[in-house]
């Protein structure tokens, strides 16, 4: 029989915080006026999920929270990172859960995300927010940091999970804000004794629990100091800091009144009492006034972005920078305007003026993908390759399935001269996208370069599979096969090079050594006849054509080409290439 979880049995059941951020994405278009009813939020968040991005989810209102399940097959690949397709549509749906919530009147108080780990390990892992704070955010009322210390993130192993794809297992309540309120105090704690090593160090926490009651929320914790320190901390004090801080900043929200901490290892207690709020509904007023207010101004200021958008699409990106400007004069705080500056200043080759602006887009949501990956191809092409580097790790962190931050990056151990990193990042791409001829052709060029021959070849080739009218990979495994002496090969794929390129000076050329090194005197002069069709003064050409006219004891023709290619010399004062041709013309009979 399935049991169920409470976010009451989770702060006993909880081992450890997981590294693990999921904020939600602030959208990049302009952002429409309220449209969704909060009496239908989860047929609109499971409808929005299935339409744009085929992911089924469970979604339920359940009073004020709005609880959305995932399950997957394996949350953790074999490296023990998140894998990057779970990633990617964690991402997609905290991008909708974004739209619906900013696109609502009277949005619910709460959301739990909770992911699952359906058939690898049983993990659920709980995300619950409080909505008001998530939208304060994406209105700029509160940093990115504040954000995150105020979401809870709570991984619980569970057995009932496993095989559970509807969310059976999932208890889905009406979370009160001062249960919620109880285990932040707990994460805040784990967080204050993870925070240095001399905490951590100094300190063995044997238990720790908070809880709510009747207005009265219960701090017990039995915490020891390992070893004797001069200017130790105080829990008790640190623990009263954070529940005021915590009761301060929901005021408007909560009905705590007073707080009971025990500490039991050293048999001492505090007891803080609140002045009761009388009035909360003036309260609430202003906070949600407060937050009307930006909402207004955010529409204004998207409005001006979404024009520099159309401007931007266009090309006309003196425009689009009057726009993006005009929006963020309404709204500093809007990062899309930065962004948008950025990316019309790099294209106007201003890469000063565009890393100003990306690093301000970063200032106000450092997760934005795309601030990242420009600001790492900018220094990519200043040659700043540890800062590229640098940049482009967190790009790759922020976005697992982005097969262009790989090959930027392999690009760049390339041009270090750290081949074995640059393949190991090309395979990455190729991981998330195996269908760009592209990566192939470049990891042939590196095998080249290590004289791996075999690999080089087996990587043109696949290049050539995915692109059959790929020039420079047919034109480079023929030299990998003339390096052989396979000049079957070599002739097949030049051939073909020829096919696509039919102007293609160097591929002729190469048809004529070719045929030079098989004695093959006639097919040289014909395709040494093909380079002077289409470039006339070509004195290789001529003097090739007066080699092999020689080969054929036809003295008159290679005296005939060796004078053209010799009166091109003249023409263009190239000294010791005259002399060269005297000498051998005086050897012809």
């Amino acid at each position: 029989m399935k049991s169920s979880i409470s976010l009451k049995s989770m702060i006993k059941n909880v081992c450890g915080l997981l590294t693990f951020s999921l904020i939600l994405f602030i959208l990049s278009s302009c952002t429409l006026p309220p449209s969704y009813s909060p009496e239908n939020i989860d047929n609109i968040l499971k409808k929005i999920c299935k339409e744009e991005f085929n992911l089924d989810v469970g979604v339920w209102k359940k009073g004020e929270t709005i609880w959305i399940y995932t399950p997957f097959k394996n949350l953790i690949d074999k490296e023990g990172d998140w894998d990057k397709n779970v990633a990617e549509d964690i991402r997609k749906i905290s991008q909708a859960l974004t739209r619906v919530l900013l696109n609502m009147d009277s949005p619910p108080r709460f959301y739990s995300f909770v992911i699952s780990d359906i058939e690898a390990s049983g993990l659920d892992i709980y995300r619950i927010g409080f909505i008001p704070d998530k939208i304060k955010f994406e209105m700029g009322l509160i940093s990115y940091k504040e954000m995150l210390e105020r979401e809870l993130y709570i991984p619980v192993s569970n057995p009932n999970a496993l095989g559970d794809t509807e969310g059976n297992h999932i208890q889905k309540y009406d979370i009160p804000i001062e249960e919620f309120i109880a285990v932040l105090v707990r994460q805040r704690m784990e967080s204050y004794f993870k925070s240095s090593d001399e905490i951590s160090n100094n300190y063995l926490i044997n238990s720790f629990y908070s809880d709510y009651s009747s207005g009265i929320l219960y701090v017990t914790f039995d915490i020891a100091l390992k070893k004797d320190k001069k200017n130790v901390i105080s829990i008790l004090e640190e623990i009263e800091k954070i529940v005021k801080e915590l009761i301060t900043t929901y005021s408007s929200f909560q009905d705590i009144n007073k707080v009971l901490i025990k500490d039991i290892f050293n048999e001492k207690s505090q007891e803080i009492v609140f002045n009761a709020y009388k009035d909360k509904s003036n309260l609430t007023k202003y906070s949600e006034d407060k937050i009307n207010n930006n909402i207004n101004k955010k529409y204004t200021s998207d409005y001006h972005i979404s024009i520099g958008n159309q401007h931007f699409k266009v090309k006309n990106y003196q425009e689009a920078i009057l726009s993006y400007k005009k929006g963020i004069e309404i709204n500093s705080f809007n990062s899309k305007g930065y962004l948008g500056l950025g990316n019309c200043f790099y294209l106007l080759n201003k890469p000063d003026e565009a890393l100003i602006n990306f690093k301000k887009c970063l200032e106000i949501t450092p997760d934005n993908y795309e601030a990242n990956f420009r600001i790492g191809y900018i220094y990519l092409s200043l040659e700043k390759y540890n800062d590229a580097l640098r940049v482009f790790n967190i790009a790759s962190k922020l976005n697992p399935v982005s097969f262009e931050v790989y090959q930027n990056k392999a690009s760049i151990y390339f041009k270090l001269g750290e081949y074995e990193k640059s393949i190991e990042h090309y395979k990455k791409s190729i991981d998330v996208n195996p269908n760009l001829p592209d990566t192939y052709y470049n990891l042939g060029i590196i095998y080249y370069d290590l004289k791996n021959y075999e690999e080089s070849n087996v990587n043109y080739k696949k290049a050539i599979d995915l692109n059959p009218n790929y020039f420079e990979a047919y034109y480079n495994l023929g030299i990998n096969y003339i390096f052989h002496e396979d000049y079957e090969n070599a002739l097949k794929v030049y051939l073909k090079a020829l096919d696509i390129k039919p102007d293609s000076i160097i591929t002729l050329e190469k048809l004529g050594w070719i045929y030079w090194t098989l004695n093959q005197y006639e097919d040289v002069i014909n395709y040494f006849k093909k380079i002077l069709d289409i470039e006339s003064d070509n004195s290789r050409a001529f003097i090739n054509l007066g080699l092999a006219y020689s080969k054929l004891n036809n003295i008159d023709k290679a005296r005939e080409n060796l004078l053209k290619a010799k009166e091109i010399f003249i023409n263009r004062n190239m000294t010791d290439e005259i002399k060269k041709l005297d000498e051998y013309l005086i050897q012809l009979h």
